[in-house]
Order: C-alpha cells, then sequence, then structure tokens
C-alpha cells in the first residue's frame, strides 16, 4: 500500500519541511510583536515579508544555477508564468487574513485556524484525488491535534495566571487608596 521512499531524498526533505514549520509557527508571534509593541501596520509586515522572502529564493536560485532551467521554463511555458504570478498573489491575499486574524485575535488562534485550514485540505485531498493511505497520515494529524491543544491549555493558563495577577495588584493599591 505505501510506496517506498528513497533515504537520500527523505531526510533533506523532513529537515526542510521542519525548518519550515518552526518557521512557521515564530513567524506568526514575531509579526504579532511587531504589530502591538510597534504598531507598525499589517500590510507593511506583509510587503517586508514577501520582499524578504523573494530576494531569498532569487538567491537561492542563483547560486544552485536553477535561473537557467527556470527562465527556459518560463519562455517555453507562457501560462506558468501567469499561473506562478496568480498562485503568488492568492497567497499575498491569504496572508493578509492571517495577518488580520493575528492583530485582531493574537497569534495562537491565526496559527490554529490555518492549522486547521491545511488539515481540512489534506483530508479533502484524500476525499477528491486517489492516492495511497498509511496509518502515519492518522498518527501525524494526531499530533498536530495534540500540538494545537496543549498550545491552547499553555495559553489560557497562562492568560488565567496573569489575570490573578493584576487582580492582586489591583486589589494591593485599592488598600492604599485614601478616601
Amino acid at each position: 500500500m505505501c510506496q517506498h521512499v528513497d533515504s537520500t531524498e527523505a531526510i533533506p526533505s523532513f529537515v526542510a519541511i521542519s525548518i519550515a514549520l518552526i518557521c512557521d509557527g515564530y513567524i506568526g508571534n514575531l509579526q504579532e510583536m511587531a504589530m502591538k509593541r510597534h504598531n507598525i501596520p499589517a500590510l507593511q509586515i506583509l510587503t517586508y515579508s514577501y520582499a524578504f522572502g523573494f530576494g531569498l529564493m532569487v538567491l537561492i536560485i542563483l547560486f544552485t544555477g536553477a535561473f537557467p532551467t527556470s527562465t527556459v521554463l518560463f519562455q517555453d511555458f507562457g501560462s506558468t508564468f501567469v499561473w506562478s504570478t496568480l498562485f503568488a498573489l492568492s497567497g499575498y491575499l491569504g496572508l493578509q487574513f492571517v495577518l488580520l486574524l493575528v492583530n485582531h485575535f493574537g497569534a495562537l488562534l491565526a496559527v490554529t485556524v490555518t492549522t486547521l485550514r491545511k488539515a481540512v485540505t489534506i483530508v479533502l485531498s484524500f476525499l477528491l484525488f486517489q492516492k495511497p493511505f498509511s496509518v502515519e497520515y492518522i498518527w501525524s494529524g494526531g499530533l498536530v491535534v495534540i500540538g494545537v491543544l496543549l498550545s491552547t491549555y499553555s495559553k489560557s493558563h497562562s492568560s488565567k495566571a496573569k489575570a490573578k495577577e493584576e487582580a492582586k495588584e489591583l486589589e494591593k493599591k485599592e488598600d492604599y487608596q485614601i478616601v
């Protein structure tokens, strides 16, 4: 049922996906901090994020020698450029919505919503397209759900502790007021 995967390809893929997931979790918190602490608008954060990503991709394409190949691809298949542009624009709009979530509800909810959206997309892909299924998909999905639940619990627990601390501080201030 499962296809054999060449381990020489699996390890770099695993490392790349792990780095992407770590960065995905980190960037939400970084963007929330920038918006709340420094009052930076979401559109400005989005512009700088995309500019940095574009620059990084250009450097990678140039250093790996993929630039001539990609140029030939775009020349031979003109629709590839159009589809790539539409893909980038849809990603830009999607990220704009994610930043709105971060700005209004915090990084935790935004990451939770995007993770659940990805999970629904994966489930739909199995329902719509025929592909081999493995028990490992259930295990990994379960780990994602456990991670989201632990993160939510941690956030709510720290919020309750913070609220108790603020209530104690307020109580101390009220005790020292002169009436």
